[in-house]
């Protein structure tokens, strides 16, 4: 699992931190990342979305303007997981 935003690297440390998140997190300055997946906004900041890629590299699933409150328990689901 692999989170990301264009927020800098000390953001993401502090972000990462406060929520306790058990995954990595791509600090995405030049918004590279996020404009190849189609997920930066005009504002310049990037939409909320969930990607699932295999592991052969092939999007799965796409999940368009995620609501972060319950999403990994549908995520999880969808996988056929158990949320930890």
């Amino acid at each position: 699992m692999l989170g990301a935003s264009v927020d800098d690297q000390a953001a993401q440390s502090s972000f990462k931190e406060k929520l306790n998140l058990p995954y990595k997190l791509l600090a995405d300055t030049t918004k590279e990342f996020s404009s190849a997946f189609g997920v930066l906004a005009d504002n310049g900041m990037c939409r909320r979305i969930t990607v699932v890629i295999d592991e052969q590299g092939v999007v799965t699933k796409v999940y368009p303007d995620v609501n972060p409150d319950g999403h990994v328990n549908q995520v999880m689901a969808d996988l056929g997981a158990s949320p930890s």
